[in-house]
């Protein structure tokens, strides 16, 4: 077995949550005043919410604030029904578990709607453990995330876990931890996200051959 312990991101990886973040992003921006298209909101799908409202709307640290706010509003309502599991993902979870592979969830999303998703989605008792961020402000670094979710494992053998991701933040959050990063392309991810991954591939199924060798 390639890891013992195999960590997952979130959106893009395990679930497409493109309808329901790009929904609320949409809401959040309409509270400005800015018109958008769902399918030009496709980037802020992985990264911190904040963030993205900084870089790609100009806004100031205070608006991002009032953004995000804006945003967790309205997605209670549709994170489950704007979640879909990809294709393969159910079985590869039943495969690794059968395996003994330790999973794990390390992602940027607010861990209350990661909880719900899963468990709407019958996949919670997969996962020895679900660290996301925190809606009060702390734990929102990638690296502290997966950090957190390295400690609550009690992991000893950092060469022996990855980190399934699909964007940049992963292999910056998994290489500052000191473990392997796996990037997958059918996420969110932007082009030259994966030339720090220790692997890449480009499907659930590929994913399943590398991590089952």
């Amino acid at each position: 077995m390639l890891y013992s312990t195999v960590l997952f991101d979130f959106d893009g990886t395990l679930f497409d949550t493109s309808d329901g973040i790009t929904g609320c992003v949409q809401y959040a921006l309409e509270k400005f005043g800015i018109a958008s298209d769902k399918q030009n909101l496709q980037s802020f799908i992985g990264p911190p919410l904040a963030e993205s409202f900084r870089r790609y709307y100009g806004f100031s640290e205070e608006q991002a604030v009032q953004a995000v706010r804006y945003f967790r509003e309205r997605y209670p309502a549709v994170c489950i029904r704007g979640s879909t599991p990809y294709g393969g993902i159910t079985e590869l979870l039943q495969k690794l578990q059968k395996a003994g592979v330790r999973l794990g969830i390390a992602t940027g999303k607010p861990q209350v709607f990661a909880e719900k998703i899963l468990q709407a989605n019958g996949l919670s008792d997969y996962f020895a453990v679900v660290v996301g961020s925190d809606p009060s402000g702390t734990r929102q670094d990638k690296a502290e995330i997966v950090q957190t979710a390295l400690d609550r494992l009690q992991v000893s053998d950092y060469g022996s876990v990855a980190l399934v991701g699909d964007t940049l933040y992963d292999v910056l959050g998994a290489t500052q931890c000191g473990i392997d990063c796996i990037g997958v392309e059918y996420g969110f991810g932007l082009p030259g996200a994966f030339r720090d991954a220790r692997y890449t591939v480009p499907t659930v199924s590929a994913l399943e051959a590398l991590l089952l060798q």
